[in-house]
């Protein structure tokens, strides 16, 4: 036999013992205290039963475990967590958690990248050549004296070249 009160959204079974002992209870700490496999709903303050094995995620599987069904069954609270901590804080609280980790995560995996990238180039992998990063913020795009087969720096004077160093 189902039994449907006025204002509920789902049957529950008149013949259920643990019916008659979770609604019996007419407040969060007494319907948690463990005796029994109880949650809170806290829009309509009602003890209702909740067999499932992790309680508070019983919202996920069934829409109409409170009162007032889908308007309120986010707003469930159930042993460990204890009256303070709803279906929907709990799980804002993990994805919290794990969005941070994989943040991390990524950041790390950004670092170790560019890290790689920036050998890559230095030791010419990438098919650039070989780019020395000292040379080039020393100036290595400015003017600089021409040089002759040797490598010496030399001075230009009309047509001929003359070495800086010695030579007259």
């Amino acid at each position: 036999m189902a039994l449907v009160p006025a204002n509920m959204s789902f049957p529950l079974e008149a013949n259920d013992p643990l019916f008659y002992l979770c609604w019996r209870r007419q407040s969060c700490g007494w319907c948690l205290q463990g005796d029994a496999p109880c949650s809170w709903c806290a829009v309509t303050s009602t003890c209702v039963p909740n067999p499932s094995r992790f309680p508070i995620l019983a919202p996920l599987h069934s829409s109409k475990i409170c009162p007032l069904g889908s308007k309120e069954r986010w707003e469930l609270r159930a042993v460990p967590f204890g009256c303070n901590v709803s279906t929907f804080s709990f799980l804002t609280a993990i994805v919290a958690v794990l969005g941070t980790l994989v943040a991390i995560a990524l950041g790390y995996h950004l670092v170790r990248v560019g890290r790689r990238m920036r050998q890559s180039l230095g030791h010419g992998k990438l098919g650039w050549g070989r780019l020395d990063w000292g040379r080039m913020r020393r100036g290595f795009f400015r003017h600089r004296a021409p040089e002759d087969v040797e490598g010496n720096h030399v001075r230009e004077t009309g047509t001929e070249r003359t070495p800086l160093l010695g030579g007259e």
